[in-house]
């Protein structure tokens, strides 16, 4: 199959809008190239950077990159998406589209994923790799494909780790834009009952049902395309969902009503500086927070609980 890669060029500011904009779209995740972030981590000392060229350091514009199949076509609600962006921050986004092949995309950053130790127990290792894993630790076979999820970025990292955190036996867990459908497979292995996974993307879709028959949990998790907006009345006793902070504010209400009482909610895909906002809209919905995850790379995840 051949893919649509989306490039949008802006200003800081209007990254987090245009990667909601880009799963409106359908996109199951995107690709943020920061210079302003990797500015600061060489300020503060974390960072030399000696990998990324002085070119990308120098940059005075974002980049967010989104992948689509070439038959997709959504130009023209991209093009209103981002005109309503440009009127709200006063800040110009341009976009460019180029012809992407399928294999030559998955063998290129096939190089750069391997296995990957996360949390105490749970062991991400790409579908390529052999591992022999220690006594205890749980092993996840992911082939993330073109959608998002493998485990490497800060907030898959944080949302695996709460699971294995919050997941207890016989639970039912409902995963939000599940992608590659790691986290799902994760909540399965460590023993959840009944796990329901939804994506917008029907590549995302394909991508996690190969990923959940690959780790043997057909049994345990359903893989439904489908907006977590128009799901059915559901009750789990844990929501997850790996989102952007937009649109963790606007799902809230509704993820509150499909939680049993006691039930949590563990979001990621914020922003240190999005947080007061989300944690606002959180508290508006009825949520109590429970517990706060930040890293040095600016993004936080939280676990929230409706109450009794």
């Amino acid at each position: 199959m051949n893919w649509k890669e989306i490039r949008v060029m802006t200003d800081e500011a209007c990254g987090e809008a245009i990667a909601g904009l880009f799963h409106e779209l359908g996109c199951g995740g995107v690709v943020i190239e920061d210079p302003y972030l990797a500015r600061r981590k060489i300020e503060s000392g974390d960072w030399d950077a000696y990998e990324l060229p002085l070119e990308f350091i120098n940059r005075d514009f974002i980049v967010i990159k989104a992948y689509f199949p070439e038959d997709r076509h959504i130009t023209s609600r991209l093009i209103e998406g981002l005109e309503r962006i440009e009127k709200c921050f006063g800040l110009e986004c341009r976009f460019l589209v180029e012809d992407v092949n399928e294999e030559d995309w998955a063998n290129c950053w096939k190089s750069y994923y391997h296995s990957l130790k996360i949390g105490k127990r749970l062991v991400i290792k790409p579908s390529w790799e052999d591992y022999r894993a220690e006594p205890g630790e749980v092993v996840i076979e992911i082939d993330p494909g073109m959608a998002f999820g493998t485990g490497t970025h800060a907030t898959t990292r944080f949302c695996l780790e709460l699971i294995e955190k919050y997941v207890s036996k016989d639970m039912t867990l409902i995963d939000i834009g599940t992608g590659s459908g790691i986290l799902a497979i994760a909540a399965a292995k460590l023993g959840a009952r009944r796990i329901i996974a939804l994506d917008l993307d029907p590549v995302a879709v394909q991508v996690a049902k190969e990923n959940v028959a690959r780790n043997g949990v057909e049994e345990q998790v359903e893989v439904w395309n489908l907006d977590f907006r128009e799901m059915p009345e559901t009750r789990a006793d844990l929501i997850v969902g790996n989102l952007t902070a937009e649109l963790v504010k606007e799902l809230a209400p509704k993820i509150r009503t499909m939680l049993v009482r006691g039930g949590h909610f563990i979001a990621s895909g914020i922003t240190a500086i999005q947080w007061p906002l989300v944690e606002a809209a959180m508290e508006s919905a009825g949520f109590t927070v429970q517990e706060l995850t930040e890293n040095e790379e600016e993004w936080v995840a939280v676990v929230v609980q409706k109450g009794w």
